[in-house]
């Protein structure tokens, strides 16, 4: 009878105990969205692209992978609710279980009453970096929360999936179309940058300024709509008014922040306003620029690239917008080994698209034979990393193979300074003749 009497006692403290422990924790499931607005140059859902990361979805709905959000428990009175913890939206249903039996938010509740808080920030699991963004006055977006919508708190969040709006998709964003909505898409589009560079990108935050008219020395840079966007320090990019609708603006402009990191310095202090028709408005994928231009910008445009599609995919097909051509077909193929100008080399030597394509051949899985002018078997597949890494080995000063060599000379820092500090065992001659950029200053 004793042995059984304590067989009896600890059969009955584990089931206290298994029950406490089911009851010590909830699982909440979320699935935030944002409006996509129509943006011109992101592959979109039914679009039949090959080897996108993550499409856009123009007209309708995404979800803004790595976007922070706040859990709370409502109380009776919105200044009494209980803050529970941060979390990120994943793509899909978000589950999140968290302590709640003897937690500090739990204030002698039976069970919590849960809502979600968007903290307009992204930001990536283990990186030191955050996207956030910011409006035209420099302050954070106000919080927007599900509290008030039906279905937006999971009442009485007891056992099992406790599930905010049934579990389906909630947009919570405003008003579509407004400044917080275009905002909001443009940090989206960042976030696939972040994903793919954040071990390149600078610690802390970077914001995103939406809508922004920035001045230089009293002159609107946005200039009535010439300019899409600039960025000066490694920490702020600033989005002229109606420029949010681009895909792949912030990320171009993430990877002036990328290249900057690497080089230590802000891009003001590296990318020489040398365009040859007269200023950084007049730049476009196929236009003919001084070497240093066509580089710096030719590698943004890569970095956009490799942040919506997967180099590793053969079949990725990445392409760019040129809002100089005339008409209606302004996509620019990144992965055609056919040159800008078929002509000659000499004519490609400053089309940034050629150079966005050599940063891509030298990244991307597929290799392919040259097209004439071109010459040279694409024979590359680095590491997407690595190449960024590449502008680390940089020396500081303004002397040629240096940082800011740009800033005294309009053809410094070209594609023959990199060839200097590719990976070794790259075919380093493949890089600059296979897409016809070989005639830019040498060495």
């Amino acid at each position: 009878m004793k042995t059984n009497l304590v067989l009896f006692i600890l059969t009955a403290i584990a089931l206290v105990s298994s029950s406490f422990a089911e009851a010590a924790t909830r699982t909440v499931c979320f699935d935030l969205v944002i409006h996509n607005e129509d943006q011109g140059d992101c592959p979109s859902v039914g679009g039949g692209h090959v080897g996108v990361r993550r499409e856009c979805n123009m007209g309708g709905y995404v979800r803004p992978v790595g976007l922070e959000v706040e859990l709370w428990d409502a109380d009776d009175v919105l200044a009494n609710d209980d803050y529970i913890g941060t979390w990120r939206q994943q793509n899909g249903l978000t589950c999140v279980t968290f302590t709640w039996e003897g937690a500090s938010y739990q204030e002698n509740e039976p069970d919590p009453d849960v809502y979600v808080k968007i903290k307009n920030r992204v930001l990536l699991a283990g990186s030191t970096t955050n996207l956030r963004i910011l409006t035209e006055a420099g302050s954070v977006y106000t919080y927007v929360t599900s509290r008030s919508m039906t279905n937006g708190i999971a009442n009485n969040c007891h056992s099992g999936q406790c599930l905010i709006n049934n579990g389906d998709p909630f947009y919570v964003n405003g008003d579509q179309a407004s400044d917080y909505s275009w905002a909001l898409m443009a940090m989206d589009d960042g976030q696939r940058t972040l994903a793919q560079y954040w071990t390149e990108m600078p610690t802390g935050t970077i914001d995103i300024v939406y809508p922004s008219d920035i001045y230089f020395g009293g002159i609107s840079f946005c200039d009535g709509g010439t300019n899409s966007a600039v960025t000066t320090t490694r920490h702020k990019i600033d989005v002229c008014p109606g420029w949010a609708f681009m895909a792949q603006l912030v990320p171009h402009e993430l990877g002036h922040v990328v290249m900057g990191n690497e080089f230590g310095l802000d891009p003001v202090d590296f990318v020489g306003d040398y365009t040859k028709g007269g200023g950084a408005s007049e730049w476009n994928p196929t236009s003919d620029e001084y070497d240093g231009v066509a580089v710096a910008e030719g590698w943004a445009n890569y970095v956009a690239a490799v942040s919506w599609w997967d180099p590793e995919n053969t079949g990725a097909d990445p392409f760019d917008y040129d809002f100089s051509i005339v008409g209606d077909d302004k996509w620019v193929w990144i992965e055609d080994a056919a040159p800008w100008e078929a002509g000659s080399c000499g004519l490609n030597r400053g089309v940034p698209l050629q150079v966005t394509k050599a940063f891509w051949d030298l990244d991307d899985a597929h290799n392919e034979a040259a097209t004439a002018p071109g010459t040279s078997y694409d024979t590359q597949d680095l590491s997407t990393t690595d190449i960024a890494a590449a502008w680390s080995d940089f020396a500081s000063g303004t002397g040629n193979h240096q940082t800011q060599e740009i800033t005294v000379n309009e053809n410094g820092d070209n594609i023959w300074d990199f060839w200097y500090r590719l990976p070794s065992g790259s075919n380093q001659t493949n890089f600059a003749v296979h897409n016809c950029v070989q005639s830019q200053q040498y060495p």
